[in-house]
């Protein structure tokens, strides 16, 4: 006991810990009940008796469950309790040796030999092959099976011509031989000078 009290060395006190809490008295529930039992036996009887109308049964009814609400509040008769918790810290210091296992590991060097690759320029000639030059005929007409009219090449409405309906050669005899129609805007325009 005296190690324990030269142990603690401070005491603090917390602010108390409050609880309300509603109680009822439940010695005279038995009573309550038998006053609600009279309560409701007798107002038949009041009613059959009197021969009251609807009104006066209505506020006959409002007196008796006043009446029987006041009876029942002291009858039980409601209290507060409070419950106080007080709350106290205590610091206690006690000595104990702590005792820790120290591993220390030396460091082991070990030789890893790394093959680095190494990179040098090497200058090859490249030789390649030169193209065969495309011979592609360029044709000074261009005229079209659908619309039967002919453009020159550089007349921005023979470029809009589908291949399949596009004919071309380098004469404008050979297009009016075989009824085509000459452009509006690239053969038939007249320059103004």
């Amino acid at each position: 006991m005296q190690n324990t009290n030269q142990n603690i060395q401070n005491v603090k006190f917390l602010r108390p810990h409050v609880e309300e809490k509603r109680v009822w008295n439940n010695t005279n529930v038995l009573a309550g009940f038998i006053v609600g039992a009279l309560l409701i036996i007798s107002f038949p009887f009041i009613l059959f008796f009197l021969k009251l109308t609807l009104l006066q049964a209505i506020i006959v009814l409002l007196i008796y469950t006043l009446f029987y609400a006041m009876v029942l509040f002291f009858l039980l008769q409601p209290s507060v309790v409070r419950e106080i918790r007080h709350i106290a810290v205590k610091t206690v210091e006690i000595e104990k040796p702590v005792i820790k296992e120290v591993l220390v590991d030396r460091p082991i060097y070990k030789e890893v030999i790394v093959e680095k690759p190494v990179y040098r320029d090497v200058v090859r000639p490249v030789y390649t092959s030169s193209k065969a030059k495309l011979n592609i005929p360029k044709y000074q007409f261009v005229g079209s099976k659908q619309t039967r009219k002919f453009h020159k090449r550089t007349c921005r409405l023979g470029k809009l011509i589908k291949k399949k309906y596009k004919i071309s050669n380098n004469s404008q005899a050979h297009f009016r031989n075989m009824k085509f129609k000459a452009c509006k805007v690239c053969i038939l325009k007249k320059k103004k000078v």
